[in-house]
């Protein structure tokens, strides 16, 4: 039964993971709507990949946490780090992807201070 609830406990965790790294990564994807008409200021482009680094950066850190001090206590396999990480990896690489492809022309970018 303390098995049973710890993995319960866990897929509750990760799911509340999951949605506060994608909060963290659809920030920088909402913010690049406007970068099309306007000069891109530096600051703003490394605020985005902050939000980026964080977002990839709360799973691995609260996951690897988690097995160290509650999975491991419970004796849940290494999977139930690896498979929630690799599934939230995965869609926030595609969110990845769709932020850089969401910026057109990176070439011709006014590059600004602000």
């Amino acid at each position: 039964m303390k098995n049973a609830v710890s993995r319960i406990g866990s897929l509750a965790i990760n799911l509340f993971l999951f949605f506060t790294s994608l909060c963290f990564m659809v920030i920088p994807i909402g913010l690049t709507d406007y970068w099309e008409r306007y000069p891109i200021y530096i600051s703003e482009f490394i605020m985005c990949m902050s939000f980026i680094v964080i977002a990839l950066a709360i799973p691995f850190g609260a996951n690897f946490l988690l097995y160290r001090f509650w999975y491991k206590k419970s004796g849940m396999s290494k999977l139930w780090v690896a498979i929630p990480l690799l599934t939230v990896y995965l869609i926030l690489g595609l969110l990845l992807v769709v932020f850089i492809f969401s910026i057109p022309e990176w070439g011709r970018f006014t590059w600004q201070i602000q």
